[in-house]
């Protein structure tokens, strides 16, 4: 039996019982003393007693609805709590296009390590190489690739500059070396330059 099958059942077992029931109590229920079948729910005043039989421990801590007449318990049952699809979250790249795998369809952009497959039947191969905007779903899927044509192309990489060209400006370390203010590296796919002592990115892609 299916859950939607079951879930109907218990509607329709419910509505029958909450017909002949004067008072119908919702909350979540807990259990006082599962031997004598005395719960209370969250909530609601005083005590109750439940129907021989009923696996109270089962329903301990969940939301239930419990129906009365002439002040007794004629029946407790679990709310049905309709299941809502996760929707996963979406975040932008913007980048040039770099194909990481043409065969399987999955590309990054320059500057970033990421892998994502690209939506179906779109050929990635005219996109390589330019800029694109491409919106990413929680599960690394491209739901839209769009080519940014007014984009202008990258800046270009400023030449290494000597130290003795820019005198009394902090280094940068490399490892255990250092560089000169000024000088330009390639880290993780990224130009960055040395600013008086910090890194700064350029923001171009490199090798």
């Amino acid at each position: 039996m299916t859950r939607a099958i079951r879930i109907l059942l218990l509607l329709v077992l419910w509505a029958a019982t909450a017909g002949a029931a004067e008072r119908v109590v919702h909350g979540e229920l807990v259990v006082l003393n599962a031997g004598t079948g005395q719960f209370r729910i969250v909530g609601t005043d005083g005590s109750f007693t439940a129907p021989p039989g009923t696996p109270l421990q089962a329903l301990d801590g969940k939301a239930v609805n419990v129906a009365l007449s002439d002040g007794r318990v004629i029946q407790i049952s679990e709310q049905a709590v309709a299941i809502t699809p996760i929707t996963n979250g979406f975040e932008t790249v913007r980048g040039q296009l770099v194909l990481r795998d043409a065969t399987g369809q999955r590309f990054g952009v320059a500057g970033d390590a990421g892998s994502y497959a690209a939506p179906a039947g779109l050929d990635l191969h005219p996109y390589a190489g330019k800029w694109v905007e491409a919106t990413i779903d929680g599960d690394g899927r491209a739901t839209r690739v769009t080519l940014l044509a007014d984009r202008p192309p990258p800046a270009p990489v400023p030449p290494a500059v000597d130290s003795a060209a820019m005198p009394g400006r902090a280094t940068c370390a490399v490892g255990d070396a250092t560089v000169a203010s000024g000088s330009s590296i390639c880290r993780a796919g990224v130009t960055q330059r040395c600013d008086d002592g910090a890194w700064v990115s350029l923001g171009t892609a490199c090798q």
